[in-house]
């Protein structure tokens, strides 16, 4: 027997079935951002043994709730990596090398102010250095991106002939995404220590990069 679409089906005993509905929950963006900054913020205090019970009683949720969306602690943890990363899009043009470093610090302190984020790094980072799989999330989620920015900026600086365009770029992001790595070891998480301004210390490394004139 066909049924009228949209109509309700009627059930073995003849009581009337509630149409069909999508499997699953609707994703709630709320508590999947509440559940990875209570991630963020446990982190220094537990690394890679983050429970999962800790972190539903911080953002407020049930474990099913941490379940439905990661298999376990590790996932979770890799995809609050992702919290690391710069902003999205290109960072702005201010005319100068120093002057787009300078932006792209202002926008990370912008975003990792009041967080518990800055601490984070060199617990992974100590951690990673014995674990191939974390060394991996890391490099891939919180510092390739960074390095990318870097890049990005290094590479635009050469192409207004601020640069010698014959330095080597890696070498450069090397030197230049070194530093704040090294505060942040050396730090306790502080943001002015963690993020230092670029024209703090970058005159004194361009006169060897600078294009002749």
């Amino acid at each position: 027997m066909s049924t009228r679409k949209g109509a309700s089906v009627k059930g073995r005993a003849g009581a009337e079935e509630a149409p069909a509905r999508p499997r699953g929950r609707p994703r709630s963006e709320e508590a999947h951002r509440a559940i990875l900054m209570a991630a963020v913020e446990l982190l220094p205090e537990h690394g890679l043994a983050l429970p999962i019970e800790a972190v539903a009683a911080r953002a407020g949720v049930g474990k099913t709730t941490i379940y439905r969306r990661w298999a376990n602690s590790r996932e979770l943890i890799a995809d609050a990596l992702a919290l690391l990363r710069p902003p999205p899009g290109a960072v702005p043009d201010t005319g100068s090398f120093v002057g787009d470093l300078n932006a792209l610090s202002q926008a990370q302190r912008d975003r990792l102010a009041d967080t518990a984020i800055p601490r984070i790094v060199p617990r992974l980072l100590a951690d990673a250095a014995s674990d191939p799989e974390l060394h991996e999330v890391v490099m891939e989620r919180a510092v390739l991106p960074i390095r990318g920015v870097v890049r990005d900026i290094v590479v635009r600086a050469v192409e207004r002939g601020e640069l010698r365009d014959d330095v080597d770029v890696e070498t450069v992001v090397d030197v230049f995404h070194a530093i704040p790595v090294y505060r942040i070891l050396l730090s306790g998480g502080t943001l002015d220590l963690v993020i230092p301004f670029p024209e703090t210390y970058a005159p004194m490394l361009l006169e060897g990069l600078r294009a002749r004139r």
